[in-house]
């Protein structure tokens, strides 16, 4: 990610940042992303998060340890076996680790996901 202070919001707008991940580091050098968010909800979302030192664009790459593939292959071995439904790595996966349960429950709202569920995979 091209990282950088916190834009404007005609800035954000003018980029385009609403139709990519967040990626913001707080001054403590903690990270924490966010799927296709507006300005006011990144906003809203990082006001707990501390000073945001840094943001930018997810670019939706990433690489796991074959350890962590293995264990995340065990973990949803059933839900895989199943080919029920599908979790995208955003929403489902960097989000809750990253985010405070609030935040995240807040942002699955305004994607359509109810309090419950979002709360339940979040746990």
């Amino acid at each position: 990610a091209c990282l950088g202070p916190m834009p404007t919001e005609a800035e954000w707008t003018e980029r385009g940042l609403d139709k990519y991940g967040l990626i913001a580091v707080n001054e403590d050098g903690n990270a924490a992303q966010v799927e296709k968010v507006s300005f006011a909800t990144a906003n809203s979302l990082l006001s707990t998060f501390g000073k945001i030192k840094e943001v930018g664009p997810s670019l939706g790459s990433f690489s796991l340890s074959a350890a962590l593939l293995f264990a995340l292959l065990e973990e949803y071995g059933a839900e895989i076996a199943k080919k029920e439904a599908k979790f995208d790595s955003d929403p489902h996966f960097w989000m809750p680790m990253t985010l405070s349960e609030e935040s995240y429950v807040s942002v699955m709202g305004t994607k359509g996901v109810s309090k419950k569920e979002a709360t339940a995979h979040f746990a």
